[in-house]
């Protein structure tokens, strides 16, 4: 439960943070998160990376194409949908 309100929690204060902040403790903290086990907090992972992508510096953009890549083989259905529905918007941008 914590980890997915954390999630909720950086999608709500990304707007209002420094890109600095978002950066340097949101990403990082997502970046982890994409790793879960539980498949529920991977693909709202996914979710965020997809919103938060355009404010991310180039070093954790790259990350997160990473993460994501990885996770558009994730052996959970809506795992892999959410990181590919995710990683075909970023490469649009």
């Amino acid at each position: 439960m914590l980890r997915i309100h954390t999630i909720f929690f950086i999608n709500r204060l990304a707007g209002e943070v420094s890109k600095d902040t978002l950066n340097k403790n949101f990403a990082e903290i997502l970046l982890t998160l994409a790793e879960d086990p539980v498949p529920n907090i991977r693909f709202n992972v996914s979710k965020s990376f997809d919103t938060l992508y355009p404010r991310l510096m180039p070093g954790n953009k790259i990350k997160c194409e990473s993460a994501l890549k990885k996770m558009c083989s994730d052996s959970d259905f809506d795992a892999s949908f959410y990181a590919n529905q995710a990683l075909a918007k970023i490469n649009k941008l």
